[in-house]
């Protein structure tokens, strides 16, 4: 048998902690978001896209794909996250994007289905209403450079060309989006 006081200090003691965590939430309140990401929200959305990759080490005859581009806010508005559906014509892809406050630059992490990946940061030009990336491809020297430019609400594009220590174009490619009405 419970007896009353066992219940009345269990009660006590429960709000006593729910008190003491939601103080504490309020104590440290979340750091804002940087405004610097607004840049990203022209993105959100779903996105038909074009790209045509040029003749390159890679792709030696060169293509031209269609896809679908999804761009969603995640964990909190912190992080944009990119879903590129691409097959049969190319290969699958995802993002992730995010402003890094203490490094004054935009941060992204490439993945494609092929098991690469890319890290790089990008820097914003509002009069170009462009970003443009720096990427390190991997440790053998292949390096990205690329950029985003938003045309206007409906239609952005992105171009990208990775070379070789030497300078050898390994892959080299532009692509045009147009937002699903």
């Amino acid at each position: 048998m419970i007896k009353p006081l066992a219940i009345v200090t269990t009660a006590m003691l429960s709000a006593l902690i729910s008190d003491l965590l939601h103080n504490q939430a309020k104590a440290e309140p979340k750091s804002a978001i940087p405004p610097e990401l607004q840049v990203l929200e022209a993105r959100i959305g779903i996105w038909d896209s074009e790209t045509t990759t040029k003749p390159s080490a890679q792709v030696p005859n060169g293509s031209k794909t269609h896809g679908v581009e999804t761009n969603e806010w995640i964990l909190g508005g912190r992080f944009q996250q990119t879903s590129n559906k691409n097959r049969p014509d190319s290969f699958d892809n995802s993002l992730l994007v995010t402003y890094d406050s203490p490094k004054k630059a935009f941060r992204v992490w490439f993945f494609d289905d092929l098991g690469n990946n890319v890290v790089g940061t990008g820097k914003w030009d509002e009069k170009k209403k462009t970003l443009t990336w720096d990427e390190r491809t991997d440790e053998a020297g292949q390096r990205t450079t690329g950029y985003w430019r938003f045309v206007d609400k409906d239609n952005y594009e992105w171009g990208s060309v990775t070379k070789d220590r030497a300078g050898t174009v390994m892959y080299d490619a532009t692509c045009k989006l147009k937002r699903r009405q």
